[in-house]
């Protein structure tokens, strides 16, 4: 049997070594990476082709380790429109989680990317802002094109498993999301 696909494509994860010669790499993160017990979703309102700046997720709790992001934009899905010119991510977000949550590991959304193809410089700033391994804090993984609609907003710990792949700077990942009042 034999598998090809692309590493960055569907629900996917970016490593550092995504933009970053020297960056870690998805085996060089240990089994408990993957592991969230304070995931947080935050829903944004945010316009085409704007950015989720600090202020939109300024509501997020200290202890939270994953944050996902959910713009309603997913409901273009499939469309060209939602690769073109879905909203993105900014590079001062990535540096606000750094300083102001320091435990957020990952950053989870439902967008095809970090940033909106219509800007390319800026899509190339926030990955490495999220990605860097300078200081203040550590990288912060980055989960894109995945499908949060139904999503509760009310979540006791995700999962994820990444095809883990030697070197990889991305890969394809599932995420299992666990609510903390389960249905019936």
């Amino acid at each position: 049997m034999q598998l090809t696909l692309p590493n960055h494509v569907g629900t996917h994860v970016d490593a550092p070594a995504h933009f970053f010669e020297d960056g870690a790499t998805l085996s060089d993160f240990p089994p408990s990476a993957w592991l969230f017990e304070s995931p947080v979703l935050i829903d944004v309102d945010v316009a085409s082709g704007s950015l989720v700046e600090p202020q939109h997720v300024s509501a997020l709790p200290e202890d939270a380790d994953l944050l996902l992001v959910r713009t309603g934009h997913g409901t273009a899905r499939g469309s060209s429109h939602y690769w073109e010119g879905g909203p993105g991510l900014s590079a001062a977000l990535a540096r606000w989680l750094r300083v102001e949550r320091p435990n957020v590991r990952a950053v989870g959304m439902g967008l095809i990317s970090v940033t909106a193809r219509l800007d390319r410089p800026a899509r190339r700033e926030a990955h490495r802002a999220f990605l860097t391994s300078e200081e203040p804090g550590r990288p912060i993984l980055l989960v894109e094109d995945m499908d949060l609609a139904g999503c509760p907003l009310e979540l006791a710990a995700v999962w994820m498993a990444p095809l883990l792949l030697s070197g990889g700077d991305g890969a394809p990942i599932s995420v299992m999301g666990f609510p903390k009042h389960p249905r019936g």
